[in-house]
């Protein structure tokens, strides 16, 4: 962790979200930027619809498979085999705390 005199150089998730609304208020205010007709406009979403059809791509041809097999295969059989035993031993000492009627 890199620290910058003395603070915590980290900034948490609603940190950067306030700075990130702050500086789009500054350039709107001052360069008349308007975010919504950026995003709006045709080379970026020129540039949006190729990143998305590579992300796409790469995604069925690369990771799929190996993301399936991994959560099927690993991650499921590890979680639900731990549950299964979870629920066995609360359930057994539920029973054996029963009161005796």
């Amino acid at each position: 962790m890199t620290k910058i005199s003395g603070k915590d150089s980290r900034r948490g998730f609603i940190g950067t979200i306030i700075s990130l609304i702050i500086g789009l208020s500054v350039l709107g205010y001052f360069f008349d930027f308007n975010v919504i007709n950026f995003i709006k406009s045709p080379s970026v979403q020129n540039v949006l619809n190729y990143a998305k059809t590579a992300i796409t791509i790469v995604w069925d041809r690369y990771i799929s498979g190996v993301a399936n097999y991994i959560w099927d295969e690993v991650v499921i059989d590890i979680v639900w085999d731990n549950m299964v035993k979870v629920a066995t031993i609360i359930k057994d000492w539920v029973d054996s705390n029963q009161p005796a009627s």
